[in-house]
């Protein structure tokens, strides 16, 4: 079960490494997409479609690496002025994390659905030259809603056995 763990904090690792190369090659695409259009009075093909595309990729593989680290918004205010300590915080904790599995769940659940049609009918990102397929990022709002899941779960479980970070 500890492998699973390191396997499963691993994959999280990666996806944020992947966030990360799309945040860098989003900036400089935009970068290049805006001088070209300042000084040829061009663009790339297909700009605004990749980087719709990227923007999903940077925020879904990111979900689970801030729910592990603790950095997802919460309640705080009434958690930390009125439950400090003891059972009733555990209880809370518990409370918000169902919440979200059951928030990050139904994402998932309806997600796979139009992931499916979407990659069927080879939907496209219109409006360019170049036809910028939307699949990918439908795939990867799947793969950030289950890995957030997955955390949610592993916190769930942490809380009960009351080694909670938070």
């Amino acid at each position: 079960m500890k492998n699973l763990g390191i396997l499963f904090d691993y994959l999280i690792k990666s996806q944020v490494f992947i966030a990360q190369g799309c945040l860098v090659l989003m900036t400089v695409l935009v970068v290049v997409d805006v001088f070209l259009r300042h000084t040829i009075k061009g663009s790339i093909p297909g700009a605004i479609g990749f980087s719709g595309i990227l923007q999903a990729f940077l925020i879904f593989l990111g979900f689970a690496l801030a729910q592990m680290d603790k950095q997802h918004i919460k309640v705080d205010l009434i958690v930390n002025k009125f439950l400090k300590h003891g059972k009733l915080r555990r209880y809370w904790d518990v409370v918000i994390n169902v919440l979200a599995m059951t928030f990050f769940g139904l994402i998932f659940w309806e997600s796979i659905d139009a992931f499916k049609v979407s990659y069927e009918i080879k939907e496209f990102y219109g409006g360019s030259a170049l036809r910028v397929p939307i699949y990918p990022a439908r795939g990867i709002l799947l793969l950030g809603c289950l890995t957030m899941v997955i955390q949610l779960v592993r916190d769930s479980i942490q809380v009960f056995m009351g080694r909670n970070k938070a």
